[in-house]
């Protein structure tokens, strides 16, 4: 088993809650949250799209912060972000307090990854933020990868499951591999979190806020008064689209705060979204099919109700092209390229050795 290779590692288990009475807190503060950002290197590989996968954390970070609950009070650490090489660059970007969601967005969005993983002590410095005037804390760690600083992220967990305040471990994996995720299981296991496997903005945001209902504590719900019911909608879509293509969505809704547009396997649940656009961006709009056949929907989806205002069948059809270009070309040379086919965004014509794999290009 690997050893924590920080000083704040080697503190007893006895000591932790010590560690923690040095911390101020919001008064009257029940339950807080501690987010933890990876800011590594890694973060700029990219996803389906040639977007990076800090470019698509921003865009979500941002919307999260925005959606929560601005009542609970929040902290938030990144590591990786100021110094390649370096298992210490762990930064608290924002202390333990009631947060301005845009503030904290813009903080966020100006990290700069370039450096080390080192969950075990980011997990650790994530627990000195806890007030002890808190009743109950949940950590959300977001990673696309695993500990590289020979830190023992399940010791740790560990040792936070032993602490008497309630403190609940969740991890967001992001483009980790179903190993990779496993390995990370122990922390969750360990302290009572959520595990989460994401390989989309989507799916990330969809993780974060399911976190966020799981860290709530349950109250008494009254009886609910009967709702406004919204109005409905309208979809203008072509009957037929090729896989994996970008279409055009005209629509007449509501346009209420967050409403968006959908397209997903025809028969999904109401609450089921893949490539979406918020109604706030106008009409129309441009959505990109999945990489699919057969029937699927084009959803109106009002946000506030979870309520589809609107569904049209689209039928995705298979995707075709054709080339014509000369039989023999002399090396290094130009030459021309006859095409037809479906021109989608960053589509592209390269030419290869003879039986290349299909991802191969020149």
């Amino acid at each position: 088993m690997a050893r924590l290779n920080q000083p704040r590692s080697l503190l007893p288990a006895t000591l932790l809650p010590a560690a923690l009475l040095l911390v101020s807190a919001p008064a009257m503060a029940e339950r807080v949250g501690v987010l933890v950002l990876d800011a590594s290197g890694s973060m700029w590989n990219r996803m389906d799209g040639d977007i990076t996968r800090i470019e698509v954390a921003r865009d979500v970070i941002d919307e999260y912060l925005h959606d929560r609950d601005p009542q609970l009070p929040l902290s938030v650490l990144a590591y990786g972000h100021n110094r390649r090489g370096d298992c210490g660059d762990i930064e608290v970007i924002a202390s333990m307090a009631l947060q301005d969601a845009d503030t904290l967005a813009a903080q966020v969005r100006a990290l700069n990854p370039q450096g080390m993983t080192p969950i075990a002590e980011s997990l650790l410095l994530a627990a000195e933020q806890i007030p002890r005037t808190a009743e109950a804390a949940d950590i959300i760690l977001v990673t696309d990868g695993l500990e590289t600083c020979e830190g023992n992220p399940c010791a740790v967990a560990a040792r936070l499951a032993e602490q008497g305040l309630a403190i609940r471990a969740h991890v967001v994996g992001f483009g980790l591999s179903d190993d990779e995720i496993q390995q990370l299981s122990c922390v969750t296991e360990q302290t009572g979190g959520e595990l989460f496997q994401t390989h989309s903005g989507a799916e990330l945001a969809g993780a974060l806020s399911r976190v966020e209902e799981v860290a709530a504590d349950p109250e008494p719900e009254p009886e609910p008064e009967p709702e406004p019911q919204p109005a409905e909608a309208t979809l203008n879509v072509p009957a037929e689209i090729p896989a994996g293509s970008e279409f055009e969505v005209s629509w007449e809704g509501p346009d209420d705060t967050r409403d968006y547009i959908t397209i997903v396997p025809a028969g999904a649940p109401e609450d089921a979204y893949e490539s979406y656009q918020r109604t706030g961006r106008g009409s129309p709009l441009s959505l990109t099919a999945p990489d699919a056949l057969g029937e699927h929907e084009v959803r109106y989806i009002h946000n506030d109700t979870k309520r589809v205002l609107a569904s049209q069948t689209v039928t995705l059809t298979p995707i075709s092209a054709a080339l014509q270009a000369p039989e023999e070309i002399p090396a290094g040379s130009e030459f021309e390229v006859d095409w037809e086919g479906p021109d989608n965004p960053r589509d592209y014509i390269t030419i290869v050795p003879a039986d290349a794999p299909e991802d191969a290009y020149e």
